[in-house]
């Protein structure tokens, strides 16, 4: 959920700013060769520079759905919509992603047929100096745009930047293509069309891959995800912080929860202060709002030595990653715990059955629950 303060709001029209702003850029830069190279590639009877034409004005419609969908992802939150409209921004990526490929299998069925019925093509010094400027154009288009998006981390803002960097690679195939023509009369226009086309289908492929992922929701990267368990567990009333999940809503939008263990006789009063403290922090450091669950934690020297016996049971077991949340009821004579499995383990109900069925015939004095948990994060 974003901040509302005023430093986020800024961060995010700034974010917003630099997208439209490369945006426009691609949008000037890919009509103005899709016309050049549209007449050339006519002029010259090349399916090569054609194609490549249309894959400029591909590449202008990308940024015109990076642009559009930037702006609509930035719309607050409403009534119908209350975790916002960021994921919009994966839905244009995805939109890109498939503008690419359908525009890659064109463009190959289109160079298979000049394979198979071959046109008469030439080209002249003019032609080849103005493509040549367009790779040095697509080619600073290209790192200007991917760099913009990884620093925005804008999904739409890269695949536009991919394509643009693509663009120059055919454009300069094309060229070659036409200098082996112009030296040997070799004519392999057709084929580098092929070759070209099936690259930016690729290309495409992947791009829709990773939106699909971010779509699904992945693994939050490790490095962040033990930042953000570090950042917890530095307030002095925190002995542990456990069950992180963040869910993304948007490439600067996320909510999550976390529980965290905290001496059992701390007050109601005291555990509220503390995680309206660690939810203010986290949410004015990273952006994030996080729910907080509490465990007690135990500091019984009898009961610490019973966890520990109890652990290294369960870490023997083949799946078992971590075991927290460790309550003892010496009235009930009851002992409960969560267990973190890795996804090797596709029952996780009856896992954690055979382990309380062991400790209980290890330890037939008490009664045991064992939580499945999931491997969330790192």
């Amino acid at each position: 959920m974003r901040n509302n303060d005023t430093e986020q709001t800024t961060k995010y029209d700034s974010r917003e700013k630099v997208i439209v702003h490369v945006g426009i850029w691609g949008i000037v830069v890919n009509f103005v060769y899709a016309i050049f190279k549209g007449i050339i590639g006519l002029a010259s009877g090349s399916i090569a520079i054609f194609l490549d034409a249309i894959n400029n004005l591909s590449d202008a419609i990308s940024s015109i759905i990076a642009v559009g969908g930037t702006k609509l992802a930035m719309k607050p939150a409403d009534k119908f919509h209350p975790f916002g409209h960021g994921r919009i921004e994966y839905v244009s990526a995805m939109a890109i992603a498939v503008l690419i490929v359908v525009v890659g299998i064109m463009s190959f069925v289109s160079a298979v047929g000049k394979i198979i019925h071959p046109t008469e093509t030439h080209y002249t010094t003019t032609m080849l100096l103005i493509m040549a400027t367009g790779v040095i154009a697509k080619l600073w288009l290209g790192i200007y745009t991917t760099n913009a998006g990884k620093r925005e981390n804008s999904d739409s803002l890269s695949g536009s930047g991919t394509e643009n960097l693509f663009d120059a690679i055919i454009t300069f195939a094309t060229i070659v293509s036409a200098l082996i023509l112009m030296i040997w009369d070799i004519d392999l226009d057709g084929w580098f069309g092929a070759a070209i086309s099936l690259i930016l289908t690729k290309a495409g492929i992947d791009i829709l891959k990773d939106t699909f992922d971010d779509i699904l929701g992945h693994r939050v990267d490790s490095m962040f995800s033990q930042k953000l368990k570090a950042r917890i567990m530095s307030f002095a009333e925190v002995h542990g912080a456990y069950d992180l999940i963040l869910n993304n809503y948007g490439p600067d939008s996320m909510v999550g929860s976390v529980n965290i263990e905290v001496a059992e006789g701390m007050t109601a009063k005291q555990i509220h202060a503390l995680t309206l403290k660690i939810q203010r922090d986290i949410s004015e450091t990273y952006g994030i709002y996080l729910a907080v669950g509490i465990y007690a934690y135990d500091n019984n020297p009898e009961h610490l030595e019973f966890q520990e016996e109890v652990r290294k049971t369960v870490m023997k077991h083949k799946g078992a990653m971590q075991l927290h949340g460790f309550i003892v009821d010496e009235k009930q004579k009851r002992v409960s715990f969560d267990v973190v499995t890795d996804f090797s383990v596709k029952n996780r109900k009856a896992f954690c059955h055979s382990l309380e069925e062991e400790l209980e015939s290890l330890h037939p004095e008490y009664k045991f629950y064992a939580n499945p948990d999931l491997d969330y994060c790192d």
